[in-house]
């Protein structure tokens, strides 16, 4: 049930995280699982050097089910979304309309 989509969520997220480990140096992130009730999204904001999907994310295996989006920080809608992620990582807190269920720093 619930217990183990959001576990599985849990995997999935950690793993990713995991084997980007040697990319924390050129990279900033708040990633993590979001939602409830059986209804969980991986979600996150990450900030990196260089413009473009660096090749350490590309070479993940489970790149192609990800989407990214790159933030203009001209637009007060982006920097707002940016700062909500970076800023709220207490789990319950609402962010981009779904509950923290777990999030973790990458840095």
């Amino acid at each position: 049930g619930d217990v183990y989509k959001r576990q599985y969520q849990r995997r999935v997220t950690w793993g990713f995280l995991q084997r980007l480990d040697h990319f924390r140096k050129y990279a900033l992130a708040v990633h993590g699982v979001y939602g409830q009730d059986g209804k969980y999204e991986v979600k996150g904001c990450w900030i990196w050097r260089g413009t473009g999907h660096p090749q350490e994310i590309k070479d993940q295996d489970t790149y192609e089910y990800h989407t990214f989006t790159q933030a203009d920080p001209n637009n007060a809608e982006h920097r707002a979304l940016v700062e909500d992620y970076m800023c709220n990582t207490e789990p319950g807190t609402i962010v981009d309309g779904l509950p923290i269920a777990e999030v973790s720093y990458f840095k």
